[in-house]
């Protein structure tokens, strides 16, 4: 995909979400786009056989969607569970004022990474190699004020191990598909220190896959 194609793509899908790219972030996001496409080759980042046209939109657009939410002036990020960098990474290189920490267990992945983070000249990012359930502090987290989920489990078990950024304020935002319904209705139990402050639903302007983003919010003692 030329990175003209590329551009226009990603503008006119961002612009659906009323959030616009400078010309630097999309030729950031094309080069990301590029490297995925060579390390997926001998890296599991992505399932197999998935199309540059779905790759785009399934992963790259999907992540600029938490840019409706998230506040370069104010926000310090934490992603849980990054792979291969969606939705934390996309995002910081759509908005590289952002401060963003990247949380990924695997080796590989974690590599991948930091590679991107190199190639693409990326500044106040950070990749964590480790588990956020392991207990284990991570470097910096009393000064994160907000942590981001996508694909990674439930919602009763993203805020279950989130107790730790239970302080007020801080806001968790998972992202989910359209039967995130049913997941609302599980996490009721989960919800202690809890509560759901904003949802915006938004569509996948080339499959017209329905997605939501819910922010909980810390409740205040």
């Amino acid at each position: 995909m030329t990175p003209e194609d590329f551009g226009q793509i990603l503008s006119a899908g961002v612009d659906e979400f009323g959030i616009s790219l400078s010309s630097n972030s999309l030729s950031t996001l094309h080069c990301y786009y590029q490297e995925l496409q060579k390390w997926s080759r001998k890296v599991n980042l992505i399932a197999r056989g998935t199309s540059a046209a779905e790759i785009v939109e399934k992963h790259f657009l999907d992540s600029l969607a938490l840019l409706q939410s998230l506040d370069s002036e104010r926000d310090n990020v934490v992603d849980i569970g990054s792979g291969a960098g969606f939705p934390g990474l996309v995002c910081k290189a759509g908005n590289p004022l952002l401060r963003m920490s990247l949380v990924e267990p695997r080796y590989k992945r974690a590599t991948f990474l930091r590679h991107i983070i190199r190639v693409c000249d990326l500044s106040q990012v950070t990749v964590h190699e480790q588990r956020l359930e392991e207990g284990s502090s991570i470097p910096g987290e009393q000064e994160f004020n907000c942590l981001v989920s996508r694909a990674v489990t439930d919602i009763s078990q993203t805020l279950a191990m989130s107790k730790r950024f239970c302080r007020a304020g801080f806001r968790i935002i998972c992202m989910k598909g359209s039967g995130y319904t049913e997941e609302l209705a599980a996490a009721v139990d989960g919800l202690a220190g809890w509560e759901l402050t904003e949802t915006i639903p938004y569509q996948l302007p080339q499959s017209g896959r329905q997605r939501v983003l819910l922010t909980y919010t810390a409740k205040m003692n």
